[in-house]
């Protein structure tokens, strides 16, 4: 009998492929993995990207949401479970939970493709890197400087805000 394996595992194994065969030369971690493999999602592949990209990496629209407030970015719901919110054309906000719980900060942010180089502000129940009222320099990432990013404390989930800092 041929048994065919479910959505998301699909999901994960090309995701992960994807994320390796676009690494020249990833480091190697001390358990002999690379940090490439640990990648879940690339949010280089949907943050500031066409809407149409969402679609392939977090599946079928759901539901669309438009904004509750003049100004907010209408809110984009998956079949996988993820939201987005932003533009029609393209994403400024992704909020991603974990499909397997990180085992802190470093590679929390690996596992969708940040650089893990600055120290958050550590808060009650998350941790913080936001772009402004930070000490030290805020995430960049492709040439931008994400304007949040939190953290879940738990380290279930995790939040990239890719408006312009200030503008949100």
């Amino acid at each position: 009998m041929l048994r065919i394996a479910p959505p998301l595992i699909l999901l994960t194994v090309l995701i992960g492929f994807d994320a390796t065969a676009n690494t020249s030369a990833s480091s190697t971690r001390s358990d002999g993995r690379s940090q490439a493999e640990d990648t879940e999602i690339d949010v280089g592949k949907i943050l500031w990207q066409p809407r149409s990209n969402e679609v392939k990496y977090l599946g079928k629209v759901l539901k669309v949401l438009p904004p509750r407030v003049p100004g907010e970015g209408w809110e984009y719901q998956y079949a996988r479970g993820n939201g987005t919110v932003g533009t029609k054309k393209q994403t400024l906000l992704l909020p991603y939970k974990y499909k397997e719980k990180p085992r802190g900060w470093q590679e929390a942010l690996r596992k969708v493709g940040l650089p893990a180089s600055v120290q958050p502000l550590d808060f009650d129940t998350s941790l913080l890197w936001p772009a402004s009222g930070n000490t030290q320099q805020p995430i960049s990432f492709q040439g931008k400087v994400l304007n949040r990013v939190t953290l879940a404390k738990d380290f279930s989930e995790i939040t990239i805000d890719g408006h312009e800092p200030g503008t949100y």
